[in-house]
């Protein structure tokens, strides 16, 4: 399967590299992730922290209202870990929050079905996807923590996950369109992320899930 993400996104995104009208389908997207995970040790204890996502992709047409968008993603991810203060007698003194930071680099291959061919056009997203681990960074009130609880990652820094969402395209002219689009990116399945040397005789794993908000141009 994961050879066969790497082809798929290899082919549609330079089965162009030829054409003069390469430009055409091409395009750039910013935007916000909304991230959290979900741990097989804990329930419910994290919290979903926003970060920064962007990238280019490459839509190419297939028959009638369906598209192939190929593309590359620089994405945050990560949680929120409740930190609560005591004082030396065991009182409450409050809730800070670690701020779990985890940088992707994030491959898709997309179908695109486009509603109509007006000036307004919504449309759906689904697809899959490979998380290409980059770097992790723990933050507690400003100050940068050692990753020895969480050593990301263990034994996986690729990571396999879908891609659902929808979008509405607003076509300015024949050479351009601005859109505005959400997804939402669960994994496939639980990553070994720490030796857990916090949870003696339990290895952590999570899931990362994200709600991406992204508006971008097209030409």
């Amino acid at each position: 399967m994961k050879k066969t993400i790497v082809v798929l996104f290899l082919i549609f995104l330079f089965s162009n590299l030829s054409n003069a009208q390469i430009y055409k389908g091409f395009g750039v997207k910013l935007g916000t992730s909304i991230a959290n995970q979900t741990s097989n040790l804990f329930s419910s204890d994290l919290y979903y922290k926003f970060g920064f996502t962007g990238g280019v992709f490459k839509e190419s047409h297939i028959f009638e209202k369906l598209n192939i968008v190929t593309g590359i993603n620089y994405v945050q991810k990560g949680a929120l870990d409740p930190f609560i203060r005591t004082s030396e007698t065991g009182q409450y003194l409050g809730t800070d929050y670690i701020h779990r930071n985890i940088n992707y680099v994030s491959l898709e291959v997309l179908a695109k079905y486009d509603g109509n061919t007006s000036i307004i056009s919504p449309y759906i997203l689904a697809g899959v996807r490979m998380d290409i681990f980059v770097s992790a960074k723990n933050v507690l009130n400003g100050e940068e923590l050692p990753l020895t609880a969480y050593n990301y990652p263990i034994n996986n820094n690729r990571i396999f996950g879908g891609t659902i969402g929808m979008g509405i395209d607003y076509r300015f002219s024949k050479k351009y369109s601005v859109f505005i689009e959400s997804t939402y990116n669960p994994d496939f399945s639980f990553n070994k992320m720490s030796e857990s040397l916090l949870y003696v005789g339990n290895d952590w794993k999570v899931k990362n899930y994200s709600f991406d908000i992204r508006t971008g141009i097209k030409f």
